[in-house]
């Protein structure tokens, strides 16, 4: 396991716990603010709630919320901010600067937890002495805790890896989709079946039919299951139960649960709102649906990001939407993150996403599908140049002191033809404004004294040539989104 040091200048109060980052091969330093939120810890429920199968079940997302504290990633840094009695953001500053990017966070008691490409990290912190990777695999999904184990989706397994680090179990070998309870793992392997194991994988059986299924999350004491229709499977009975939606279900769209209705987007691209209760639904203006692990909810209010400049909000109960920017609202001595050019920027609100076995990076002007395995795996890695271009490349090559980049997507006005002097490049797509063209190196990117960078390389290259909007098969992994 890696060792990596702390430099703490203050200490971030949690009400009754300090949050901080760690520097060394991950985080290359730290700014760390002073926060205390003034309030107090929420008071006791006279009405003890019904104990769930997720109670003691932590979920690390890319939005994390504790004691009216929310930590949240921007660019390479990790930011924190406040939330006041109405759910309103304010207060914003930046944390830590890191090598990478931050993906899903989580605090449990004296630890955090944080995911970069690099790996899984972790914090004590009370001793502040120093912080450890537990694990060095990706986990671009999000994670798990419970109990004394982290679980996580490496490329089609599910693994499992104690909190204090060692060597991962890979404890079911492929699943589509899946979820992490007290009762054990529920998960979906392409074949109609829900499956249900105990927490190390065993103990497998096949609970529950579920034709078409492509996502399953857990609320509550029930397992949702989404495919072109949504069910509901109860573990405490274990029986499941199709739920009577009047539309069609769109496969890749996420849902929205609360503990009195599930938002679902139809394939004719309405919002719908399943009463659970009355079991009907009804149309309702659009509501953003982030889905795990790009969201958390805390006390009525939905917070998400997707590692652009915007961190959202949702009220459950109006449905009403706000957004907080993220680089105006940083506090700080140094500068929050670059200044966004006004007009065109290309890669305004850039989402790097895997769902259903699909992976995507997508801006507010285009989509591009990536190889799921890849991607997941945390080998592709992409970065904006300017207001114009995103250069994607090989994450293992420049770890190791090569550029590693594979190709560059650069917008051109209609009327700039000046990509024509590029030596190899083609247009990926167009609209109404700009032509996408992506361009490729002409020179060696990688370590050529070592093949697995050679061998991940040409592969890399070898799906990045399919972006051609002149392919003739339709293959092309590039589209224009306006």
């Amino acid at each position: 396991m890696k060792e990596i040091r702390i430099n703490p200048k203050m200490l971030i109060v949690l009400v009754t716990a300090a949050i901080v980052m760690i520097a060394g091969a991950v985080v290359f330093g730290m700014n760390i603010g002073k926060k205390d939120s003034g309030k107090k810890t929420a008071s006791e429920n006279t009405n003890k709630p019904e104990e769930t199968v997720i109670d003691r079940v932590i979920q690390g997302s890319y939005v994390t919320v504790k004691n009216d504290v929310i930590f949240f990633g921007h660019e390479n840094t990790l930011c924190s901010a406040l939330i006041d009695e109405n759910g309103q953001v304010y207060d914003m500053m930046k944390e830590a600067e890191m090598a990478q990017p931050p993906k899903a966070m989580a605090v449990e008691g004296n630890m955090l937890y944080f995911s970069v490409k690099a790996g899984i990290y972790a914090v004590n912190l009370k001793e502040l002495d120093g912080g450890t990777c537990i694990t060095e695999d990706s986990a671009y999904d999000g994670f798990y805790i419970l109990d004394e184990y982290l679980y996580y989706k490496n490329g089609a397994a599910v693994k499992r890896v104690k909190k204090e680090g060692g060597t991962p179990e890979e404890i079911i070998p492929k699943v589509e989709d899946y979820a992490v309870t007290e009762k054990g793992i529920y998960y979906i392997t392409g074949n109609e079946k829900l499956y249900c194991s105990d927490l190390a994988g065993e103990n497998m059986e096949s609970v529950a039919e579920c034709r078409g299924t492509s996502s399953v999350r857990a609320y509550g004491n029930c397992i949702y299951l989404k495919g072109d229709k949504l069910s509901v499977y109860q573990i405490k009975s274990k029986k499941i139960e199709e739920l009577s939606v009047s539309e069609t279900v769109k496969e890749e769209s996420d849902l929205l649960i609360t503990d009195r209705y599930i938002v679902y987007e139809s394939a004719a691209g309405d919002t719908l709102q399943y009463d659970l209760k009355d079991k009907n639904d009804k149309k309702i203006s659009y509501v953003p649906k982030p889905g795990f692990p790009y969201c958390s909810e805390y006390k009525g209010h939905l917070y998400y990001t997707y590692a652009s400049d915007i961190l959202y909000m949702v009220d459950l109960n109006s449905f009403e939407k706000q957004e907080f920017d993220i680089t105006e609202g940083i506090q700080t001595a140094e500068s929050g993150g670059a200044e966004t050019a006004d007009g065109y920027d290309i890669g305004s609100n850039l989402v790097e996403k895997t769902s259903d076995g699909t992976a995507f990076v997508q801006t507010d002007y285009f989509y591009l599908g990536f190889n799921f395995d890849d991607f997941s795996n945390g080998l592709w890695g992409c970065e904006q140049k300017d207001k114009n271009c995103i250069e994607f490349y090989y994450t293992k090559a420049r770890e190791e002191g090569m550029e590693g980049v594979v190709f560059w997507i650069t917008a051109y006005d209609w009327g700039d033809d000046s990509y024509g002097d590029l030596p190899d490049y083609a247009v990926a797509g167009t609209d109404s404004e700009k032509k996408y063209v992506i361009s490729f190196p002409t020179d060696v990117q990688v370590d050529a004294g070592s093949k697995e960078q050679q061998d991940d390389y040409a592969r890399m290259s070898k799906y990045a040539r399919r972006i051609d909007a002149n392919r003739e098969d339709g293959g092309n992994p590039f589209s224009t989104v306006r």
